[in-house]
């Protein structure tokens, strides 16, 4: 399976191949008036409070606004309004004999009669209730002591053989400047919305035998003439898309990764949207640091996300 595509692109220092809510009742109290006099044609008759004298010509009285005359013998009850203000009148009696007024004042009625209070209820007589009998206070419970539990030691669990089981798979060393330089490359592609890389041991090793060969000749071919990409017949690898960026002289992986961003070509094979795994290659020949990436998307790989 080989529908190749291949890109490359070749510097003096690096390389790459792909694409937010009220009448005063009585001014006098009238009380029942009770008046004896004859009749006395052509005088001026009124009702009068006053002590009786013989022959008296003057009389003090005190007029009442509104009296009434009648026959002699007669009793007269009088009732008088409100005067407001007393006068002094003169009677003048032209007659044989005096006119004696006698008063008399009729007896007030008797206060009605006030009921007698009744008697009050007699209290009921209290019954007398024995106190009840206090209840007995329980006695007090003997405290026994919890029975005291044997210690039994868990049984040891067998641990799964996960070495011997798992011997064969590759486990990274994020240490080495390889696996860093591939870790930095998969931050770069998350800082752009991009899917992550897988790490594959076989595409590593396959990287590894790149960088050797360019730190004698630093192309995207090979020593033996044949294209970089031929290493993936060399390995039995098929692939539907493949890249490669080489570069030499970095210090460490950082540097080797700002120096593939710098260039359009290496930054658009880190970038890439056709790639599902990432190998990488280092060495130090004579004071010289040499890196190879290499990109592909392939069934025949398995790896890790780191």
């Amino acid at each position: 399976m080989k529908r190749v595509i291949l890109a490359a692109a070749l510097t003096v220092c690096l390389c790459s191949c792909g694409n937010m809510t009220s009448a005063n009742e009585g001014g006098t109290d009238n009380d029942s008036i009770i008046s004896l006099s004859s009749e006395n044609e052509g005088e001026t008759t009124a009702a009068v409070t006053t002590v009786p004298t013989a022959s008296s010509t003057k009389a003090k009285t005190t007029a009442s606004t509104t009296a009434t005359r009648t026959t002699a013998t007669s009793a007269v009850k009088t009732t008088a309004t409100t005067a407001p203000a007393t006068t002094v009148t003169t009677a003048a009696t032209t007659a044989t004999a005096a006119t004696a007024v006698v008063t008399t004042a009729a007896p007030a009625p008797p206060p009605p009669a006030e009921p007698e209070p009744a008697a009050p209820a007699p209290e009921p007589e209290p019954v007398y209730e024995p106190d009840p009998e206090p209840e007995p206070e329980p006695e007090p419970e003997e405290y026994t002591p919890p029975a005291e539990e044997e210690y039994t030691p868990p049984e040891p669990v067998e641990e799964p053989a996960y070495e011997e089981e798992n011997s064969g798979l590759w486990s990274p060393d994020t240490s080495e400047y390889a696996v860093q330089v591939a870790m930095l490359a998969n931050q770069i592609r998350a800082e752009n919305g991009l899917s992550q890389l897988r790490l594959s041991e076989t595409l590593f090793e396959m990287a590894q035998v790149r960088c050797e060969e360019i730190s004698g000749y630093f192309s995207h071919e090979r020593p033996d003439g044949r294209s970089g990409f031929s290493i993936y017949d060399d390995y039995g690898v098929g692939y539907w898309f493949v890249a490669e960026n080489i570069a030499a002289g970095q210090t460490d992986p950082q540097s080797v990764i700002d120096t593939w961003l710098s260039s359009p070509g290496h930054r658009a094979n880190m970038l890439s949207e056709q790639v599902g795994y990432i190998g990488v290659g280092y060495v130090s020949v004579g004071g010289v640091n040499y890196w190879v990436q290499e990109f592909v998307d392939s069934d025949d790989l398995d790896g890790v996300i780191l």
